[in-house]
Order: structure tokens, then sequence, then C-alpha cells
């Protein structure tokens, strides 16, 4: 019979998606005008992670934080906190484009784009990803 580290009987992963902004912009541009949505969007990045980190640092738990990499670039100093915390962060497109809906080289430019954005903002060369919408295209894997 295995067991589990320090007698554990079970095992949990924690991940989280900072979609902020991005799943708006992603699902229809004419939303980069609606300031009420953006800013209830903006509350995920700007507080809600915050919040989120101070939990799983009392309780001393990592996870995976999946981020669009213009939400990023527009909040770096979230992402700086994630992984200055030493959480994962990983792909989740640039402004949660459906994988299924681009062409693939449209889909590896986005990818390409994504790592080297969250890179350099974090150190770390990111290796998860999880597909915006769930959705996956038949040049995904080939392209991760």
């Amino acid at each position: 019979m295995n067991r589990w580290p320090d007698g554990a009987r079970a095992a949990a992963f924690f991940s989280f998606d900072v979609d902020g902004e991005a799943w708006l912009l992603g699902a229809d541009e004419r939303n980069a005008g609606l300031p009420v949505t953006l800013s209830q969007a903006r509350y995920g990045p700007r507080v809600g992670v915050f919040e989120i980190l101070r939990i799983l640092r009392r309780r001393d738990v990592r996870a995976t934080f999946f981020v669009p990499s213009a939400v990023a670039e527009w909040h770096p100093d979230t992402v700086r906190a994630i992984a200055g915390a030493g959480h994962e962060v990983a792909l989740h497109g640039h402004v949660h484009e459906r994988p299924d809906l681009l062409e693939p080289d449209d889909e590896r430019a986005i990818t390409e784009r994504s790592i080297g954005i969250l890179t350099d903002l974090t150190g770390f060369r990111p290796t998860g990803y999880r597909a915006p919408g769930a959705e996956v295209s038949p040049s995904t894997m080939a392209i991760l």
C-alpha cells in the first residue's frame, strides 16, 4: 500500500484563473468601453489575488495561477507577487482567445508571445497551460 507523506490521506490541487479584463475583451472587443464591467473584472488582479495569496501563505499551500499574458502586462505587480510567493504562473492565452477559433499560425504566435511576457515578468519559463474557454485546437498540443 502506498503511503502519502506525513500520514496525509489525500492530495489537492489548487488553481486560479486570473482572467481580469482579458476574458471580456477576448469574448467581444466592444466590452472595452464598459467601465463598470471592466472595473468589476479588474477586482481579481487588483484585490482578489492578494487575498488568495494571504490565505495560501497562512496554510503554506502552493498553487498554479493561469494568467493571460495581457493581464500580466496590465498588472505586472500582481504576477510578480504570485511568482515571488513561490506559486506557478502558467499560460492562459493573451486576451483569453479560444485556440479552437484561431488559425494555427496565430495560435503559435500568441503562445510564443505569452511565454515571453510571463518569462520576462517572473524569471521562469511557464510550463503549465490551461486553454482559454477550455477549448483546444487540433494544433494546440504540437504548439505547446
